[in-house]
């Protein structure tokens, strides 16, 4: 089975039938694109099989960039929660290549992400001019609330980007 920089250049093995596939994935992602819709769409880096008509999400590392307002959020799909800590000093060090010390610009905020979910998540908050930090520490005030606490390991709490009342914050439990 290839490996994550395999899947980067566009070889990976389909799922079901093993059969290999030559895909150019989209990696960078900006806002008002067509990528963007396709992404919150669950289409971006979909793949058909030609071999077996299975359907499958290419999982590669993607970076979501609004050059605009100075904000990076880079998605790193892990297989191995552990393997956290080397995704942040991957995220560091490709900031650092892209913003290196010389450059009079400030550095851009950046957020990593570990789940396609969250990356979406992450991008809808960010368009939608809300602080991350702050919906952040909602859903941790949600999970713990004493009168009915949500279940961390089986449920995830996400922003319900679909709310189109102004006045309220919405969140929807996905079953894990």
């Amino acid at each position: 089975m290839p490996d994550q920089s395999d899947q980067a250049h566009g070889r990976m093995a389909c799922p079901s039938c093993q059969a290999p596939q030559d895909i150019a994935p989209v990696t960078v992602v900006n806002p008002a694109t067509n990528e963007l819709g396709l992404l919150f769409r669950g289409e971006l880096n979909k793949v058909a099989c030609p071999s077996c008509g299975a359907e499958f999400l290419m999982e590669v590392p993607m970076l979501f960039r609004d050059d605009h307002n100075r904000f990076l959020i880079y998605f790193l799909p892990l297989e191995n929660p552990r393997q956290y800590t080397g995704a942040e000093a991957q995220m560091q060090a490709i900031t650092g290549q892209i913003f290196n010390a010389d450059d009079d610009l400030e550095p851009p905020q950046c957020r990593l992400t570990l789940s396609r979910r969250q990356f979406i998540e992450k991008i809808a908050i960010h368009l939608n001019s809300l602080d991350d930090r702050l919906i952040e520490y909602l859903k941790y005030q949600l999970y713990n609330q004493a009168e009915h606490p949500i279940d961390s390991i089986r449920s995830e709490l996400l922003y319900d980007f679909s709310n189109q009342d102004p006045d309220k914050l919405a969140f929807i439990i996905f079953d894990r």
